[in-house]
């Protein structure tokens, strides 16, 4: 797909080529996922869900919304500038990118089990639980963000970068689409 694209031609050495698919398909998983689930839109509307059902709890829904957008901002604002000071000086950045991706990944899965397990019977520890899985998120998402530019910058060559991460939200796009 990536040669028809342009972005791998019979001339494209064989790392690049391994670290564009890599990058493109890593990318289409995560950015599909992101448009089907978008955080901000849904989470503030889990948390209402949650405290009406929970009952009596009605005069917090606007408190447990804005919760929520100030955690993304403050943890996607500070995090990766304080990240960038620490990942900076580290000669290998590769081992600390998978694991903080694999931290990344977890809590996606962990508030579906915590919605499966406690929205029905216990919907203020549901509410508790996603909370703490998307704090969790947050911050790796930020911890990650300088990592994973900087790979980018190491394996991705300037000129295909633009055209990389267009097709990515592209197909990401319309891969959500059809999952719809």
């Amino acid at each position: 797909m990536l040669r028809a694209l342009g972005l791998i031609t019979a001339k494209t050495p064989k790392t690049l080529a391994h670290n564009l698919r890599v990058h493109f398909w890593e990318g289409l998983s995560f950015d599909a996922g992101y448009s089907l689930v978008n955080p901000s839109v849904m989470l503030p509307s889990l948390a209402i869900v949650l405290l009406r059902r929970a009952g009596g709890m009605e005069s917090h829904e606007n408190r447990a919304g804005v919760l929520f957008t100030v955690l993304f901002a403050v943890a996607f604002g500070i995090f990766p500038l304080a990240a960038s000071f620490l990942s900076q000086g580290l000669r290998r950045k590769l081992p600390l990118s998978i694991w903080i991706t694999v931290w990344q990944r977890v809590p996606w899965f962990a508030g579906a089990l915590i919605l499966a397990l406690w929205a029905q019977s216990r919907p203020l520890l549901a509410l508790a639980g996603i909370y703490a899985a998307w704090a969790l998120y947050a911050v790796a998402t930020g911890l990650i963000v300088p990592l994973w530019q900087h790979l980018i910058a190491v394996t991705v060559p300037v000129g295909l970068r633009g055209r990389l991460f267009g097709y990515i939200g592209f197909f990401a796009r319309i891969l959500a689409w059809l999952l719809l």
